[in-house]
């Protein structure tokens, strides 16, 4: 692809990219993200699927949107509002933060929502930001994984976990695990 080259992801990570289509337009979104809660962090490329022949050309590339962040991340449509909502987890940090990619773009200011589930640390690198992370097809439950037995507090050893999503238009709230090992 036409500018193609470059993307700050790592294909390291355990959830390196995902692409969203910006509804109703020719533009798609490169989410990307560094390995390990490293310092390139979450970034996003555009892509405009009408030059290039109907090949595309990277028209804007590596804007960041998160200094750190875990290994993980997920997009979900919602209908009722022909938007998606783009998941992440920063890394050292009890939240998930929620970027919504609708008809006229990104919205970057970020929905934060607090989940208590803080992950730092690894050794010897920052091993509890690996995992991945998904949506259930339906929209209702949000379920991740890490790399690392007791990577959040002390005396939570769960290795994943869900939460129950209220409804599409909904943020995280509130966890409870899914089983340890």
């Amino acid at each position: 692809m036409n500018n193609g080259y470059g993307l700050l992801g790592n294909y390291n990570a355990g959830q390196c990219a995902i692409i969203v289509h910006c509804p109703g337009t020719v533009y798609y979104y490169i989410f990307t993200l560094d390995w390990f809660g490293g310092s390139n962090g979450l970034r996003y490329s555009l892509v405009d699927m009408s030059t290039a022949g109907g090949l595309g050309s990277v028209v804007t590339k590596n804007v960041r949107l998160q200094q750190r962040t875990c290994e993980k991340i997920d997009a979900i449509y919602n209908p009722m509002s022909n938007s998606y909502w783009v998941i992440t987890h920063p890394y050292e940090s009890g939240c998930f933060y929620v970027y919504k990619v609708d008809d006229s773009g990104i919205i970057t200011a970020p929905v934060i929502s607090q989940c208590g589930i803080y992950c730092s640390g690894g050794i010897p690198y920052g091993y509890n930001a690996a995992g991945q992370m998904t949506v259930s097809p339906q929209g209702t439950y949000l379920a991740w994984g890490v790399y690392h037995l007791h990577c959040c507090h002390p005396g939570e050893p769960e290795t994943h976990r869900a939460c129950h999503l209220q409804q599409p238009d909904q943020l995280p709230g509130r966890f409870f695990a899914t089983g340890t090992g």
